[in-house]
């Protein structure tokens, strides 16, 4: 932690961020790490995320991610229940309104 700088501190989450050296991608990286804590404020989690985008700051990388996961969930829900996978169409115009049916009803049960 020597190496990272404490960039948001709110009362359940803080975001300490640095630029390392990547060996994988070869190249630099803005890594940030998001600890977060209870109401009694005791430490539950860390997560480690990433963007090869040195501009971007930490809060906006721990947004993207989470935002990320909630569409995996949309895109999960949506073949499970609305039957995403179960078209038989060949045409684009019919494979596109049989997505974009089976993900609105799943945004709109959510709401629901």
């Amino acid at each position: 932690m020597n190496y990272f700088r404490l960039i948001h501190n709110f009362n359940e989450l803080k975001i300490y961020n640095s630029i390392v050296y990547c060996k994988i991608f070869k190249q630099n990286i803005k890594f940030s790490i998001a600890v977060f804590y209870n109401k009694e404020g005791k430490e539950t989690a860390r997560k480690l995320y990433f963007s090869t985008d040195l501009k971007m700051n930490g809060m906006e990388i721990v947004a993207f991610y989470r935002s990320r996961f909630q569409i995996e969930f949309l895109y999960r829900d949506a073949k499970q229940h609305a039957g995403l996978n179960d078209c038989q169409a060949r045409s684009k115009n019919k494979l596109d309104f049989h997505f974009n049916a089976a993900l609105t009803t799943v945004n709109l049960a959510k709401i629901q």
